[in-house]
């Protein structure tokens, strides 16, 4: 089938994540989507801030091992005595459609704990000067030991979403962007944390049979709307004057950790020549 077929059935029956991006530009290295806006476009000017950090994150079992050896001289270091039984993580049955909806697989969560402020956050979490920062990141520091390799992995990569791609256009690829508010129903990353009650399971069952029986009606087009507790458009709307680099710049060392040098490489190579394109394209606009 040729590729303009592919895109025209993406719009009819494809994903969300196909109707993203038929609207956001791609770029392709190997087998990675790239969502060229939010590399190429935007600017972060992200101070790690510990506001998104409260909700928690995901914990892969690699990293559980490597924590519950130096679980103690973390509590003991940063975290103040009367939370040092809490600090830890819990383990949750994914019950995302997904994951396939496998009863067997179960995912660790660090757990939410009420602070001395009488808020909800992140175990991990301590108060320095006002501002929330993690005791993981900072022990790290400390001892210095390779941090990528004790820090959790959703910390590590936020705001960078890595995902499979999920639709008609590119199958069996990865998707890789920026979270914020135009594709947070895409981004599974600091978005609502299990929920496994009787009433959950029973409403997201219900939800997945009235899916079934009215497949053939076209879901409502989704507006862009910012998040109160995790909006990064203050982050990376394009500002004046701001002097901070492109995010692909931005988050060399993120995505050669996980990517790889020639990876990056290819990246830096795709953004300049999506960017000299953007250039010749306002150029012919303006006439000049």
């Amino acid at each position: 089938m040729i590729e303009k077929h592919i895109r025209l059935r993406a719009e009819v029956w494809g994903s969300d994540m196909d109707r993203y991006v038929l609207k956001h530009p791609v770029e392709e290295i190997d087998d990675i989507i790239v969502d060229a806006e939010a590399f190429f476009k935007t600017r972060s000017t992200c101070e790690s801030c510990g506001i998104c950090c409260k909700w928690g994150a995901a914990i892969p079992e690699e990293t559980t091992q490597k924590l519950a050896g130096v679980l103690d001289e973390i509590r003991q270091g940063y975290i103040p005595r009367e939370r040092w039984n809490s600090v830890g993580w819990f383990y949750s049955k994914k019950n995302s459609a997904n994951w396939l909806n496998s009863k067997e697989y179960k995912e660790a969560y660090t757990n939410i704990v009420e602070m001395e402020d009488g808020n909800k956050e992140c175990c991990f979490l301590y108060k320095k000067e006002k501002k929330n920062l993690c005791a993981i990141h900072s022990w790290a520091l400390e001892k210095q030991v390779p941090i990528f390799e004790y820090c959790l992995f959703e910390c590590i990569m936020y705001p960078i979403a890595v995902m499979p791609y999920r639709g008609l256009l590119y199958p069996g690829r990865t998707f890789l962007t920026l979270y914020s508010s135009k594709n947070m129903e895409l981004v599974d990353i600091y978005g609502g944390r299990p929920d496994n009650s009787v009433y959950n399971i029973w409403k997201e069952e219900i939800k997945k049979r009235i899916r079934k029986k009215l497949w053939f009606i076209p879901k409502p087009e989704k507006q862009d709307i910012a998040v109160p507790w995790v909006s990064l458009e203050k982050h990376f709307h394009e500002r004046k004057n701001c002097i901070k680099p492109l995010s692909y710049v931005n988050y060399e060392r993120i995505i050669t950790w996980y990517f790889g040098k020639v990876f990056y490489e290819m990246l830096c190579k795709k953004a300049e020549k999506h960017l000299s394109n953007s250039v010749a394209r306002e150029v012919d606009i303006c006439g000049t």
